[in-house]
């Protein structure tokens, strides 16, 4: 999805110092600790909604908008949350360089898919330590 912003034009006199801002290396625990803990008042829902409209942008994205997704609940007899798309799915480059890297995204470059900040497929992590893909 593209953004919109409003383009401002800052002036800054002599007077004042500016700085820039960033995160430091013994700062990196705690910004991770905030994405995967902090980040989703429900952490159940947001799983299912980030990876459910995931699921529909892959299909966006092949042209497959009138193909259901597939998503499976667990029950007590079968554990697992599954959610199935039928789109393209990724290279072994796009896992590592993309879905691997909060703040990656593909989908900022167009308004037709829903997702574009690079942390909804990390959602997983808000609920557990780890989760498969496949």
């Amino acid at each position: 999805m593209i953004t919109t912003s409003r383009q401002t034009t800052l002036k800054q006199s002599d007077d004042f110092k500016s700085f820039q801002f960033g995160i430091k290396e013994s700062g990196l625990s705690h910004i991770f600790n905030v994405l995967r803990n902090q980040l989703y008042s429900d952490k159940v829902l947001a799983v299912i909604r980030e990876y459910s409209c995931n699921a529909v942008d892959a299909h966006i994205e092949v042209g497959k908008t009138d193909v259901p997704i597939k998503v499976t609940l667990p029950t007590q007899l079968t554990p697992e949350f599954k959610v199935r798309d039928y789109g393209r799915g990724l290279t072994e480059k796009e896992i590592a360089e993309i879905y691997a890297m909060y703040g990656e995204s593909t989908k900022r470059g167009s308004n037709e898919q829903i997702g574009q900040l690079g942390l909804g497929c990390k959602s997983a992590f808000a609920y557990g330590d780890n989760f498969i893909i496949n």
